[in-house]
């Protein structure tokens, strides 16, 4: 029997994360045939509404698998031979990519508004779409939540990266509730450009009173979201949690750490950093080269805009991208892109390769397996 909701914790903001997933464990378990234990009833009635919600959206994807015609692990061996660090913004570079690794449907793009998984051939699987997760209770806690942050959204018109560069945001005053831009933090990270001379360090972000606000508001959020990676990705989610509690245990491993024990009472995601994408009109198409190959992204979409779509060129499939919508993505094989009309925030949780390497001595990167998660029992 495959393991599920996962390894032990000494961290309290992890432990209540775990108690979710094993909720949501027993509840996708009976929704794929694989359990008939009933739920706890160790939660309120409007927890138990959110929790039902999100496990049953995750068994109707997984009941739902797209094939695609190769092997992600081939795809990520072309990759480091051919364009390692391929940003996904080169179409010369993308056209030799699908000649090699087709489209799950060539010469068609297939859109999609209905939950499923995206798998490679061996059942790999590289996306979750995951519509209608959260519920609009949920949605609205996350959004007014953001106002914490309100002067940490930072954009630029002169920079050189499409993810801050001005013209790829909303208008300021076009923003009626929150402003454009963007904010990253982590318990844990490397200053960009400098992992291999500097320690991890806690993020500028975190060491501020709106970034520590903000993610004591965001806690609960944080753990329902987080606690799906323990059916998303069984490996990376254990993985996860072996690296947050290393850093619970020995907070030494953290350069600047004077606020770290107030971040870990409230860091209830196993992933160790988040961003807030908000007010981004166009995300161009790319890939996320900080995590590994193997690992789940998962971004939250919230907001009050229409016509939001998600795309991924590579394999040729396009969802509806609307409110309340996850996504786990394996951001660093495929690519991707973004757009919507209206106010929207994508909140991001990820692993980056270096910090959960600097964290975990045994780093070991597997990919999530749909007939291992089929065999998921509570």
């Amino acid at each position: 029997m495959p393991p599920t909701y996962g390894p032990f914790s000494r961290s309290p903001a992890m432990i209540k994360t775990m108690q979710i997933a094993h909720y949501l464990c027993v509840r996708f378990a009976r929704g794929i045939g694989n359990s008939t234990q009933v739920d706890s009833d160790d939660w309120t009635l409007t927890e138990t509404q959110e929790f039902n919600q999100l496990a049953d959206v995750l068994a109707r994807a997984f009941k739902n698998k797209k094939m695609l015609s190769w092997k992600a692990d081939d795809y990520k061996d072309w990759l480091e031979v051919n364009g390692k660090g391929a940003r996904g913004t080169n179409a010369e570079f993308e056209r030799r990519v699908a000649e090699e690794f087709p489209p799950l449907v060539p010469g068609v793009i297939v859109f999609e508004t209905e939950p499923f998984i995206l798998c490679d051939i061996k059942g790999n699987i590289l996306m979750w779409y995951l519509p209608g997760a959260l519920k609009n209770r949920r949605q609205l806690k996350m959004w007014k939540e953001l106002k914490i942050l309100q002067g940490s959204f930072s954009i630029d018109e002169y920079s050189s990266s499409w993810r801050k560069n001005t013209s790829n945001y909303m208008k300021r005053e076009d923003c009626k509730t929150l402003a454009p831009g963007t904010v990253s933090m982590a318990p844990a990270w490397f200053q960009q450009g400098h992992a291999k001379s500097n320690p991890l360090e806690v993020s500028a972000e975190l060491r501020k009173a709106r970034g520590l606000r903000w993610i004591e508001n965001f806690s609960d959020s944080a753990a329902l979201i987080g606690a799906a990676l323990s059916i998303m990705h069984t490996w990376q989610w254990q993985l996860a949690i072996q690296a947050m509690d290393n850093l619970y245990r020995d907070p030494d491993l953290v350069a600047k750490n004077e606020t770290l024990p107030r971040v870990l009472n409230a860091w209830t995601s196993p992933l160790t950093g988040i961003s807030v994408i908000n007010n981004r009109l166009e995300t161009p198409t790319h890939r996320d080269r900080g995590s590994a190959y193997e690992w789940f992204d998962i971004l939250s979409s919230i907001g009050k805009y229409q016509n939001g779509y998600m795309r991924l060129p590579g394999a040729g499939v396009e969802v509806a991208y609307g409110p309340g919508t996850l996504v786990g993505i394996a951001g660093k094989i495929l690519t991707h892109n973004a757009s919507s009309v209206g106010e929207r925030a994508c909140i991001a949780q990820y692993m980056k390769d270096n910090v959960v390497t600097a964290l975990v001595t045994s780093n070991h990167r597997r990919w999530a397996n749909a007939s291992y998660i089929g065999r998921m029992e509570m």
